[in-house]
């Protein structure tokens, strides 16, 4: 049990706390961005003990979006913490279940090697380029927690499917190590084990709660930004025009609303509509194409958040980019589509 003295903050206490964290936020100003203006200047940066979710259905750009965000993050650490030396600089960690950990460094460098992680995967890669990019790479503060394709790794059931707990104890390791976490990301919620490690038990929506709920205690404790994959439930599918799922449509579990400081929703309108087709947005026009990913901002505590928060990426599937997507038109109407 925990010293009750640590969680009491009498004013003058609270006071003190308050007027630091002001003071640092003024002299160092957060990296965790996107790098996207349009979506950076509606919104501020995840401060430690943010939960962040990333919500949509299989295939709509979520853990690309995580790689992108991951990419993004790590870099602009470095360039934050340039005058430190490099084992003083805050670290990203992927803890990843829906990959394995070499194809998620493959998609990571894949923007600097120009090795897709299927060129990589069918053995047609420029194995020169890749490692290059992989050295380029090796300096990066970030540090990957998962499965490898190795023969020597523990298969045994409680291998298999790592819980939250043993993302804590990761966490505790890393901490005594020396190192200082800036984000968390996990991938996915809906894919981590209960307490025997199973993914899929008769408890599964009181299971993905208390997992989601624990993000949200690691992410106080450990003073970092836990940003989580959520899968959406299947009734998004049946939605009229852009396939967007709300707070609501978390797969087994209805926490994501209350537990998190910022939710990003995720589409791929080429998943669903024709090809060439155009759509309204926000007052102009967008055609659908293959690449074209759109990201909703559901909520935001301290940052507006209205109708209007609709922003069209291209991506680049294999390399984890992401660029304002083209404008094609302007909508003359008074009724766009959203």
């Amino acid at each position: 049990m925990r010293n009750p003295n640590d969680l009491i903050y009498l004013p003058p206490r609270a006071a003190s706390v308050t007027l630091d964290a002001a003071k640092r936020n003024q002299q160092f100003k957060s990296p965790l961005t996107w790098g996207i203006p349009d979506i950076d200047k509606r919104g501020n940066p995840p401060v430690p003990g943010d939960v962040v979710s990333l919500l949509g259905r299989p295939g709509m750009g979520k853990t690309a979006t995580a790689i992108f965000l991951t990419h993004q993050w790590t870099e602009a650490l470095r360039k934050s913490y340039r005058h430190m030396p490099d084992q003083e600089i805050p670290v990203i960690v992927f803890f990843t279940l829906e990959v394995t950990v070499t194809d998620f460094l493959t998609a990571y460098v894949a923007r600097d090697s120009g090795q897709s992680v299927s060129d990589v995967g069918r053995g047609i890669a420029d194995i020169g380029k890749f490692q290059m990019a992989l050295v380029k790479n090796l300096g990066h503060n970030l540090i990957i927690v998962g499965h490898a394709d190795r023969d020597d790794e523990d298969l045994d059931t409680g291998g298999l499917f790592p819980s939250m707990n043993d993302l804590r104890a990761v966490l505790v390791e890393l901490k005594k190590q020396g190192y200082k976490i800036a984000s968390v990301f996990i991938d996915f919620l809906q894919y981590i084990g209960d307490d025997d490690n199973m993914p899929v038990s008769e408890k599964k929506a009181s299971e993905v709660t208390k997992n989601f709920m624990m993000c949200k205690a690691l992410a106080m404790a450990f003073k970092t930004v836990v940003v989580v994959c959520v899968q959406a439930n299947r009734r998004v599918d049946g939605y009229e025009g852009l396939r967007f799922p709300t707070m609501n449509d978390c797969e087994w579990s209805g926490a994501i609303e209350q537990v998190s400081n910022k939710i990003y929703a995720f589409t791929m309108p080429a998943k669903y509509m024709d090809l060439g087709g155009v759509f309204n947005c926000n007052g102009f026009k967008y055609e659908v194409t293959d690449d074209l990913l759109i990201v909703r901002k559901l909520k935001e505590k301290y940052a507006p958040c209205d109708k209007t928060d609709f922003y069209p990426l291209k991506i680049n599937p294999m390399t984890s980019e992401f660029l304002p997507a083209t404008v094609v038109g302007e909508v003359n109407e008074d009724n766009p589509d959203f």
